[in-house]
């Protein structure tokens, strides 16, 4: 593919080429296709190194990041990115922003929410130069995300304004560059955070433009992200049996790609609809692979609240020994978040487990600690019991 190329027309083939190679896997769900790409992508930064080429070193990188993150191996995906950005000069101001919205990226998939709300607002002045369409849309687009769940995880009113300011404008650039894929993706957002405030009506209408695109483009994989998003509408409105029944088909079209983390995001959906149906062993069993699809991908977090969701929707089916499991498992793998609300979840699943009424100052709380806390008590328990 590359002989009889001088060296730097090389790397930059081998970039192009593997850059597309994950695009185009992820879009049509090609099994392997992100494992090719990062070796593709991998050889030129090799040989941009040889060159002594840094900026080229520094976007080879940030591509390498984007496939680490389709997967869902956000810990690689950040450490890549940070490579990246060491890499680039000051005056290299698109490739800068590139990057870090893509490191805000990984954060919001990881649910580290306010992380990605620090990195969205590191990013902001860097794309008040940058003039590309497409670009600014993707920048606006991903800070409504954020915005989108925090508004949700915190209840906080105002951020699901500034959201709706963000789409928005996200909508306006990507029409200006003509890109209908990811105005789908506004769409099917857009759906989401209609629901979250009750509006089920507008919800649907969106979700309907998102489905109606992505049919057209032939784009699989975000066909089954509008699908999973219908599937938590229609649980929001009570609609249980749709909403199984949609999410169901989610799964089977992610099942087919490498797209892990989505994977796992819509086995959670499902489990909890088959949950609510009381359909428990096809809820443990789905929620059980969504823990081990998220891990297997790197995602620790998604894992962790997994498990979590296994707690809470199936409590009363698990026995003391499955909850302990669970509960211990969800506490390794959600350590090091610095999300709120999942700390709040965990905590609860604690508390609800063993029953330790007293208050936690959520100013000035650690995750460690609580967890000593609820083992001190466990031990005195135990220590009672015995005499």
């Amino acid at each position: 593919m590359v002989e009889g190329l001088d060296d730097e027309t090389r790397a930059q083939v081998l970039l192009r080429v593997g850059a597309l190679t994950g695009w185009i896997g992820s879009a049509s769900q090609i099994e392997g296709s992100q494992e090719m790409a990062k070796d593709l992508i991998s050889e030129s930064a090799r040989a941009f190194e040889a060159l002594g080429t840094r900026n080229e070193v520094g976007e080879a990188r940030s591509d390498l990041a984007l496939c680490y993150w389709r997967e869902g191996a956000y810990d690689e995906a950040r450490v890549t990115l940070q490579e990246a950005l060491s890499e680039f000069d000051e005056r290299n101001i698109e490739q800068r922003a590139i990057a870090l919205l893509r490191g805000a990226e990984v954060e919001r998939s990881s649910t580290r929410l306010n992380e990605a709300l620090r990195v969205f607002s590191q990013a902001a002045p860097l794309f008040d130069e940058v003039n590309d369409h497409y670009l600014t849309a993707t920048f606006h687009f991903g800070f409504a995300n954020t915005l989108n769940g925090l508004s949700s995880a915190e209840h906080r009113k105002d951020y699901v304004d500034r959201a709706l300011i963000e789409y928005t404008a996200a909508s306006f650039h990507f029409e200006q560059a003509g890109h209908e894929r990811y105005q789908a993706c506004v769409e099917n957002n857009l759906g989401f955070l209609f629901s979250t405030i009750g509006n089920f009506a507008d919800a649907h209408e969106h979700l309907d433009r998102a489905q109606v695109l992505m049919t057209r483009l032939k784009d699989n994989v975000h066909l089954a992200q509008v699908d999973e998003t219908r599937a938590r509408v229609l649980l929001a409105e009570g609609r249980t049996v749709e909403a199984e029944k949609t999410c169901r088909a989610a799964v089977r079209r992610l099942e087919k790609g490498d797209e892990l983390s989505l994977l796992a995001e819509a086995l959670v959906t499902h489990g909890v609809a088959l949950a609510r149906l009381d359909h428990t062993e096809q809820a443990r069993t789905a929620l059980r692979r969504a823990v081990e699809v998220a891990e297997q991908a790197g995602d620790l977090e998604s894992a962790g609240m997994a498990a979590l969701t296994l707690i809470e929707q199936l409590r009363a089916n698990l026995s003391d020994e499955e909850i302990g499991t669970a509960i211990e498992r969800a506490a390794v793998l959600i350590e090091n978040t610095g999300d709120m609300a999942t700390l709040r979840r965990l905590v609860k699943a604690f508390s609800l487990t063993f029953a330790v009424p007293a208050p936690l100052d959520w100013a000035d709380l650690s995750f460690k600690t609580a967890v000593h806390r609820y083992e001190a008590h466990l031990i005195r328990l135990a220590l009672n019991e015995t005499g």
